[in-house]
Order: structure tokens, then sequence, then C-alpha cells
């Protein structure tokens, strides 16, 4: 690897001596790893957040609220857990849509003018 030098006004090519190119390699290595730590980290953090669009109910059937009014002899209807909720159909389809354009443009099959943007 090269960089350019500017001492002494100096513009000229320097090369790196091996040690200074593996530590180049090992600090690119590590900040690889972080940006993959920082990616898993985030989507992990939105697929939660994702479930109580998707299942409202599932949040809904823990509260400790329905079993506060059952105690006292309201009765209340349990909802499903797993019934969807009312923009997981959106939300699936938009997602389905974005996943199969990125999909597209990773393998090149994209129409020219799509391409071109």
């Amino acid at each position: 690897m090269a960089t350019f030098c500017d001492q002494d006004g100096d513009n000229s090519l320097k090369k790196n001596s091996p040690e200074e190119d593996s530590k180049n390699i090992s600090i690119q290595k590590k900040k690889n790893y972080v940006s993959w730590a920082v990616f898993l980290f985030t989507v992990s953090i939105v697929l939660i957040s994702l479930i109580s669009v998707v299942f409202p109910a599932l949040i809904a059937s823990g509260h400790s609220i329905i079993k506060e009014l059952e105690a006292i002899g309201i009765q209340m209807q349990q909802p499903s857990s797993f019934e969807l909720g009312v923009w997981a159909r959106p939300l699936i389809a938009s997602n389905l849509i974005i996943l199969t354009i990125a999909i597209l443009y990773h393998k090149q099959k994209l129409p020219g003018p799509l391409k071109e943007k």
C-alpha cells in the first residue's frame, strides 16, 4: 500500500513497510467486525420492535390490566396472541418488494432506467 507524503513540500509517493501494511489490514478487519456487530444489533432491535406491529395482541395478552380486571370480576375476551394486526400485511408486502428490488440490484437484473439512478 502506498501513501502520499507531504514532508518538506515533497508530494512524492512513499511505500509503506510490510509492518505498516499488516497494521492497516488489521485495523480494517476490526472496523469490519465493528460494522457487522452494529448492523446485527440494529437489525435485532428493529425486528423486536416490528413484532408489536405484526402481532399487537401478543403484547396485550400478557398485560397485567387484563389480569387485574378479571380479578375483580370483569370478564374480558382474551385475544389470540398471534392474530395479525392491521398493519401486518402492508408491512410484509413492502418489505418483500424492497427485498426483491435489492436482490435484483445485487444480481444486476434491474431494468435500465432503474440501474442508472
